[in-house]
């Protein structure tokens, strides 16, 4: 699907957690150029089966971003969304540390 060009990260959905029998997940395509790590979100993921997620850190210049992709269906509720932002907010791996 992708040339070599880039590297990818991908979270496949979870069927059971969605009620569904195949599709959806979420995709990440780096250059390799900007040194991609992989964002471990799989506790998140655990706790926030409903929402599709899956990121890198990449370095530009003097700079580490984290690109992060999800997915949130229309239909999921307010409150466990709010719960999903206050968990990513506290995840060690994208809190900014000096």
């Amino acid at each position: 699907m992708f040339p070599d060009a880039y590297l990818v990260f991908r979270t496949n959905r979870d069927l059971l957690a969605h009620d569904a029998t195949a599709g959806g997940g979420v995709l990440l395509a780096i250059k390799p150029k900007f040194k991609p790590k992989s964002i471990d979100f799989s506790a998140i993921y655990e706790q926030f089966s409903l929402i599709d997620i899956v990121g890198c850190t990449i370095s530009v210049d003097y700079f580490v971003i984290n690109v992060i992709v999800l997915y949130i269906a229309p239909d999921i509720p307010v409150d466990y969304y709010e719960q999903f932002i206050e968990s990513l907010s506290l995840h060690n791996a994208i809190q900014h540390k000096n």
